[in-house]
């Protein structure tokens, strides 16, 4: 039986019964009576489809481990801001810190405002919510007296929840693909690539599927890319884990799967972990890497066409945030006064909504007829150098593909292998 939908109910546990005024008054109302109610309501309202999730905390000044735990294994948030102390100068009611903070760390956990909802007691000062809601946020008012009408603002929550058919979140949540590509003046192409995934349930083994490919040429052999080095000449892929919440992977608790493509312009493969003992809220980061030499041919073989660098959600879903760096190596002569001019144009950014093609042996993803023209990219000053010329690409909310693609200026690819070049100088004496 699949799981309900979880909401994390933020509120006071102050349990004084207040009136309207915030005084103490034996027939008001209680914190913990309004949860309580809001909570049946939620329940009934939803036909036990919502379940509520409430934790008492035992600190005071931040939220602990549980608490995170239990908000992030949360699909929903509802943040009940109620009266806690007078503000004499603005005349005006501050909500609770803590539930405050709960909202704050609610905001880190969605991609989106929609899943995050509020109940403000009247007088509350709006000013005061936190950075979750802002004051163009929508946020009913309520009186603790007045429970009927509180009863109507959460059947409106619920109906809004249930007609938006907000889902539950998947297990994890793809958080960050920032990706790096490095054209070397031989040719040669490496990429580092870096994921992180954050778990909203606690989790022992996953499987995350992966894909390299090569538009202008076959790549290496999938058994000799596989091989685990890092050399050029040959090609390589390897899988670097970083760290999983506070604990580090070890390499007995990964394998990297290849699969076939029936293409040798792609190789398909799973990274399967084990024994992570991950909880919610904890975070997977791990680092792919790969290379080759003649990745990118001189512009008078090209016959016009462009070279492309990309990025793919690939059955991975929506991440959160995407980037794509590409960085080409500058002339190192030492005796150019100037560097090397690399494009004939800036970079262009198309853009394909669709994370994969049909099964299509005879076309590429790349090449499919639905790209979307986006911006020539501008080159980061910032970033580029003597060494380097760098152009940045990001989005937020991305699923699909993204490529980038540039023309190298006909005198830019230089068969010499530069790096052997540079080893070569360092090791000669000085005079």
């Amino acid at each position: 039986m699949s799981r309900k939908l979880r909401l994390f109910l933020a509120h006071s546990f102050a349990n004084e019964k207040l009136n309207a005024e915030g005084r103490e008054d034996s027939h008001g109302s209680s914190d913990i009576d309004l949860a309580n109610m809001i909570s049946d309501w939620i329940v009934e309202f939803s036909n036990g489809n919502i379940e509520v999730v409430r934790t008492r905390d035992p600190y005071q000044n931040y939220i602990s481990t549980q608490v995170r735990r239990d908000i992030c294994s949360s699909d929903l948030m509802l943040c009940l801001f109620t009266k806690r102390v007078f503000d004499q100068l603005k005349e005006l009611w501050l909500p609770s810190t803590y539930v405050i903070s709960e909202a704050s760390a609610g905001l880190m956990q969605y991609p989106s405002h929609k899943r995050l909802f509020g109940l403000v007691e009247e007088r509350v000062d709006r000013e005061q919510l936190g950075m979750a809601f802002p004051m163009n946020k929508t946020a009913p008012s309520f009186s603790r007296i007045d429970p009927n009408e509180l009863r109507c603002k959460v059947k409106s929550i619920v109906d809004s929840i249930q007609n938006n058919k907000l889902s539950k979140r998947n297990d994890i949540e793809y958080l960050s693909l920032h990706k790096t590509a490095t054209i070397w003046r031989n040719g040669a192409i490496t990429v580092e690539c870096r994921h992180r995934f954050r778990f909203t349930t606690s989790m022992n083994k996953m499987t995350i599927p992966h894909a390299i490919w090569r538009v202008s040429q076959p790549l290496p052999p999938i058994k000799t890319i596989f091989n685990g080095t890092r050399d050029v000449e040959r090609g390589y892929l390897r899988c670097v884990p970083i760290s999983c919440g506070n604990n580090e992977i070890r390499t007995n608790q990964f394998h990297l799967i290849p699969k076939n493509t029936g293409t040798e312009n792609e190789h398909l493969f799973d990274l399967e972990f084990s024994n992570l003992d991950a909880q919610p809220g904890d975070e997977l980061v791990y680092d792919i890497a790969w290379g080759y030499k003649g990745a990118f041919q001189d512009p008078s073989k090209q016959d016009d066409k462009p070279n492309t660098v990309g990025v793919l959600t690939f059955e991975r879903g929506m991440v959160q945030s995407a980037a794509l760096t590409l960085q080409f190596q500058r002339d190192l002569d030492d005796d150019a006064g100037e560097p090397t001019r690399i494009l004939d144009e800036p970079p262009i950014v198309f853009k394909i909504d669709t994370p994969r093609l049909p099964a299509n042996p005879t076309v590429f993803w790349h090449e499919a007829k639905n790209w979307e023209k986006q911006d020539q990219l501008q080159l980061c000053q910032d970033r580029s150098g003597a060494m380097w010329e760098v152009f940045h690409w990001e989005d937020t909310c991305f699923t699909g593909a993204a490529k980038i693609n540039w023309t190298p200026h006909f005198n830019y690819l230089d068969d010499e292998n530069l790096i052997s070049t540079i080893q070569q100088r360092a090791k000669k004496p000085k005079d």
